[in-house]
């Protein structure tokens, strides 16, 4: 479960409501070299999947402009836990 978030929009850095459903955010195992799970983003920027627990690179897809500020990330998924990522990207509008 996590949120996409957009940092430095509109006039003063002040932020409007942003639709981010056409971003999504892809995860893979640490160490695997097969292909990333696609993850759909809510307009809100929410998004969720189910994981086995183990080690997790967390990467948005680029999209436009934006530029991840903190991704990839490498998180790790406990067994019957939730495990919370904030992605921060700056959407290329100054």
């Amino acid at each position: 479960m996590g949120e996409v978030l957009a940092v430095d929009v509109g006039p003063g850095n002040a932020t409007p409501r942003i639709d981010m459903s056409a971003r999504k955010v892809r995860v893979r195992k640490v160490g695997s070299h097969g292909g990333w799970k696609r993850l759909p983003v809510q307009g809100d920027g929410s998004f969720e999947t189910k994981l086995q627990p183990g080690q997790y690179v967390v990467d948005h897809e680029p999209y436009g402009l934006d530029v991840g500020i903190n991704t990839p990330t490498t998180i790790a998924v406990a067994p019957m836990e939730t495990t919370r990522v904030y992605i921060t990207v700056s959407l290329g509008i100054k």
